[in-house]
C-alpha cells in the first residue's frame, strides 16, 4: 500500500504496490492502511487528480466509506478528481449496499483512469 506521485497532474492511491526505485512515493507508511492512507492525502494540500486503485482489495473497511467521501470533496474544491479503479465484484456490492456505487467515477484498471485524467497534448 503507498502513495505514488505518478505525474504532476495525478497522483495514485495503490492497496497492490509497493514501493519501487523507479517512483515518486509521497507516502510509504502502511501501517494504517487504506484508511491511513485517505487520512493522510485529504490533510495535504492537494493539487492533482487522485487515482484510488483498488486492486487485489476483498472488501472495504467501514471507516474507508466515510474518508472517501470527505478525500472527494477536498480533492473537489480543488477542482480535480477522484476516480476509483480495479473493483473487485465484491468491491461494487459493498458500495451498492451504502448507496455510494454512483458517488464515484470507475474504471476497470489503472491505466484507463490515468488516461482519463492526463491532459491531452493537442496536435
Amino acid at each position: 500500500m503507498s502513495v505514488e506521485l505518478y505525474s504532476n497532474e495525478v497522483i495514485v492511491v495503490s492497496v497492490a504496490d509497493g514501493p519501487s526505485d523507479f517512483k515518486v512515493w509521497l507516502r510509504e507508511e502502511a501501517e494504517a492502511g487504506l484508511s491511513g492512507d485517505l487520512r493522510w492525502l485529504r490533510e495535504e494540500d492537494l493539487d492533482s487528480d487522485v487515482v484510488l486503485d483498488l486492486t487485489d482489495l476483498g472488501r472495504l473497511e467501514i471507516a474507508s466509506y466515510g474518508l472517501m467521501l470527505k478525500l472527494q470533496r477536498a480533492v473537489k474544491d480543488s477542482d480535480h478528481s477522484l476516480v476509483l479503479c480495479g473493483l473487485s465484484p465484491h468491491v461494487k456490492w459493498q458500495l451498492d449496499c451504502v448507496h455510494l456505487s454512483r458517488q464515484f467515477v470507475t474504471f476497470e484498471t489503472r491505466q484507463a483512469a490515468i488516461m482519463e485524467l492526463t491532459p491531452q497534448d493537442v496536435c
